[in-house]
């Protein structure tokens, strides 16, 4: 460990033990990303209210779900000096995103994840694990996947509950409307809106908007196709020219409402389909660069789709077009095979996980 981190180790140390001397409240700190809410930490903080716990929620205070969130319970400005007062004191911190787990190793962190981990994440993982860390995870697989080498986390840390926002998901009411939201890809971050549109990435948008066999199957049968972009690709938004039958997603719009109102989802990789499937709506792989994609990121994105996804895997734009056509004929329902996947994957559908994240860190803290 360098100097700079024994001397920032050793300042939280001492706000810690100083600080809980004043402070006498025993804070639970919870939060998803700095300038919103929607994921497990908002779904865990709202169960909270209910719970004989001192819970504060840590997001900006220029973001759009501040007010919301204040409506719920207590807030901190996330960065602030309280905030970083609470960060040290708390009993406990509750993240869904990796960004705050990172050192403060006096106080437990519960990282509550913000997607399934079902590909070796391990590289990402270790990053912010220390001692004092533990996970929660939705699947035996899950958890049998991240407590065991070459994942560093302690494996009494890694507790199968469910994840909390799970607990919220909608009873199904769909709409007609097909939602294509792909993943991001590590290799653009910080690139120009120029090299945005030509990249092979931008290339996978466009082969589908420019198939006009799969436009007209849609729209003939009364459906759209909407596109949730990745928070990343949103500034970029205005180089899309999108046919008629193609919209884009409001941004505000939370994944929960996006999975209700959707009869469909299409993906390249992105984890968010599990969410959806959760609902054992049909799911939609579209993977044309998917040998590509894996030999770039030495094998990070290497899974089985075939034999372990939740849905069709499609290499071609004609072989997509012509799946989503098949679901289109049949009403959109999912097939049998991915509804027993769905039901062997997920250990609970019984809106009970934030009961158990609860208990587990009750028993964590008790200890």
């Amino acid at each position: 460990m360098s100097v700079k981190s024994n001397v920032k180790l050793a300042i939280q140390k001492t706000i810690r033990v100083v600080g809980r001397c004043f402070y006498r409240k025993h804070v639970w700190l919870v939060a998803d990303r700095e300038w919103e809410a929607g994921d497990n930490g908002e779904a865990f903080f709202r169960f909270l209210q209910s719970k004989p716990v001192y819970s504060v929620f840590a997001i900006s205070k220029h973001s759009p779900d501040y007010e919301m969130m204040k409506q719920v319970g207590k807030v901190v400005d996330f960065g602030s000096l309280k905030y970083t007062l609470l960060l040290c004191v708390a009993d406990v911190y509750i993240s869904s995103h990796e960004i705050h787990m990172a050192g403060h190793k006096e106080t437990p962190h519960m990282f509550v994840s913000h997607g399934i981990s079902y590909r070796d994440l391990h590289k990402y993982f270790n990053r912010f694990t220390h001692e004092n860390v533990y996970t929660v995870t939705a699947s035996k697989a899950e958890r049998d996947r991240i407590g065991a080498p070459p994942y560093t986390i302690n494996p009494e840390h890694v507790f199968l509950t469910g994840y909390p926002r799970y607990d919220r998901l909608p009873e199904s009411k769909s709409e007609k409307i097909i939602t294509l939201a792909l993943t991001w890809r590590p290799s653009l971050w910080g690139i120009s809106k120029e090299d945005i549109a030509k990249s092979e990435y931008f290339k996978l948008y466009t082969s589908i908007f420019e198939c006009k066999k799969l436009l007209d199957s849609i729209t003939e049968r009364g459906y759209t196709l909407k596109v949730k972009l990745h928070p990343q690709m949103e500034k970029y938004k205005d180089i899309f020219s999108l046919p008629e039958g193609i919209s884009l997603w409001d941004e505000k719009i939370t994944y929960r409402e996006m999975y209700e109102k959707s009869s469909l989802m299409v993906t390249d990789y992105s984890s968010a389909i599990y969410d959806f499937a959760y609902l054992k709506k049909p799911v939609v792989y579209y993977q044309p660069d998917y040998e590509d994609l894996v030999e770039a990121y030495n094998g990070e994105y290497k899974y089985d789709y075939y034999s372990k996804g939740m849905g069709d895997v499609t290499k071609t734009v004609e072989e997509f077009s012509q799946c989503i056509s098949s679901y289109i004929d049949k009403d959109c329902v999912m097939k049998d095979i991915y509804r027993n996947r769905v039901e062997q994957f997920f250990e609970y559908n019984d809106k009970k996980n934030c009961e158990r994240v609860y208990n587990v860190i009750c028993k964590i803290l008790n200890k």
